[in-house]
C-alpha cells in the first residue's frame, strides 16, 4: 500500500491492508458516534470545505512534527480531516486519513496524549494492520506505543469473541464521507436506503436546488427524533458507513460499505458475537461448487433480538461469511431469516 506524498518514506507497509421509529445504540461503541453529533451535523452543511488543501496540510504537520511543533501539526491535521471527509475517492481518501491518524498519533505521544494516540493507532491499524515501523524515525516512546497497539491489535483479531475484538478501530474517527449534491445518488447511504421509487425519482431531477431539498426530505423520513436539532439516524448511519468503508474494503477500488459485510454492518449495526474460523468439509459438502481449501473461512456474526426488527420472528440471527482459496471477499449465504432482516431494516427506518 502506497501513500504518495501523505506519508512519504516514513515507514514501510509490508502487508495489504433502526430498526424502529426511534434509533437504539445496540453496541456498547455504537454510543461514542452520538458524542459527535453534533460536530457532524455541522460537516452535513459545509459546501465541500474546499479550502483547506489535506495534502498540503499533512506535508506542513510532518514539516511542524520535524521541527518539534507537535500542537501546530495537530492542529493542522484536525482541520484536514473534514476536507478528506467530503472526498469520495475510496482510495485517496483512505491514504488521507491512514496519514492523519498515523501523524496525530505521534504529536498527540510527544504532547502526553497516550489515550489520544492509541485511538488513532488503532484507527489506523484498520488500513494497514501489518505496518512495520523505521524506530530510528521516530522517539522510543512513539515505538513503544505503536508496537503495543499493534501488538494487542493483532491478538484480538486472531481470535475474535466480540465485534470489538475482530475489528478493534471502531468507531472511527471520521463519522462519513459527504458526497457532493450533484452525486448524492452513488453514496452508500442512498444505495442502501433508498427505496426504489425514491431512486426513479432522484433519477429525473436536473438542478441541485430539487437534489438538495430530496436529500432533505429523504432524511426527515428517516427523522427518530424531528424536535432535536441533530438527525440522530444520519449520523448514526454515516458512521457506519464510514466504518464499513475502512473495515470491510475487499478491493482497492471498491466501497466497503457496498460489500456483503458491509451491508450488514450498515442496516443492523455491529453484531453481539463475531467468530471466523476454517470451513469444515461438512459445509464445504452442502456447496456444490465449494472446494476443500488451507484458505477457506467463515466468519459469523451473531444479532440478539433488541439489534433486530421488530418484525423478526426469532430471538437470535445468525449471518455467515464464507470466502474461499485465501481471497478477501467474504460472500453472505442466504436465508430467509437473513434476507427478511435485511429487507425489513431499512423499511422499518422509514416513517412517511
Amino acid at each position: 500500500m502506497k501513500f504518495s506524498c501523505c506519508l512519504g518514506n516514513d515507514y514501510t507497509d509490508t502487508g495489504r491492508a433502526p430498526q424502529q421509529r426511534r434509533i437504539r445504540t445496540y453496541h456498547p461503541f455504537m454510543r461514542a458516534i452520538l458524542s459527535i453529533a453534533a460536530s457532524l451535523a455541522v460537516l452535513l452543511t459545509l459546501p465541500a470545505a474546499a479550502a483547506i488543501d489535506p495534502a498540503a496540510a499533512i506535508g506542513k504537520a510532518k514539516e511542524e512534527i520535524a521541527a518539534g511543533q507537535h500542537q501546530p501539526a495537530l492542529q493542522l491535521l484536525r482541520e484536514a480531516t473534514p476536507a478528506v471527509a467530503t472526498w469520495t475517492n475510496l482510495r485517496q481518501r483512505s491514504a488521507a486519513l491512514s496519514a492523519i491518524y498515523f501523524y496525530s498519533a505521534v504529536a498527540e505521544v510527544a504532547l502526553g496524549q497516550k489515550d489520544l494516540a492509541e485511538n488513532d493507532l488503532r484507527s489506523f491499524l484498520l488500513y494497514s494492520p501489518q505496518t512495520k515501523i523505521d524506530a530510528a524515525r521516530f522517539s522510543p516512546e512513539f515505538v513503544a506505543l505503536f508496537n503495543d497497539v499493534q501488538h494487542h491489535f493483532a491478538k484480538r483479531r486472531s481470535a475474535p469473541a466480540s465485534f470489538e475484538d475482530a475489528y478493534p478501530g471502531f468507531p472511527p474517527g471520521v463519522t462519513s464521507s459527504v458526497w457532493p449534491t450533484d452525486t448524492w445518488g452513488a453514496s452508500s447511504e442512498f444505495v442502501i436506503l433508498g427505496t426504489e421509487a425514491e431512486k426513479e425519482e432522484w433519477g429525473h431531477l436536473r438542478d441541485d436546488g430539487a437534489r438538495h431539498t430530496f436529500i432533505d426530505r429523504f432524511w426527515s423520513r428517516r427523522d427518530p427524533d424531528p424536535a432535536t436539532a441533530v438527525n440522530e439516524a444520519r449520523v448514526e448511519f454515516l458512521s457506519r458507513i464510514a466504518f464499513a468503508d475502512i473495515a470491510f474494503t475487499e478491493s482497492p477500488d471498491d466501497r466497503g460499505s457496498l460489500s456483503d459485510r458491509g451491508r450488514v454492518f450498515v442496516l443492523l449495526g455491529p453484531p453481539k458475537r463475531v467468530s471466523v474460523r476454517p470451513m469444515t468439509r461438512r459445509e464445504a459438502w452442502y456447496q456444490p461448487r465449494r472446494t476443500i481449501d488451507a484458505g477457506n473461512a467463515m466468519e459469523q456474526w451473531i444479532y440478539f433480538r433488541d439489534q433486530l426488527p421488530r418484525k423478526m420472528p426469532n430471538n437470535e440471527l445468525t449471518i455467515r461469511f464464507i470466502s474461499e482459496g485465501g481471497s478477501m471477499v467474504r460472500r453472505m449465504e442466504r436465508d430467509f431469516l437473513v434476507e427478511h432482516a435485511i429487507k425489513a431494516a431499512p423499511d422499518a427506518l422509514r416513517h412517511d
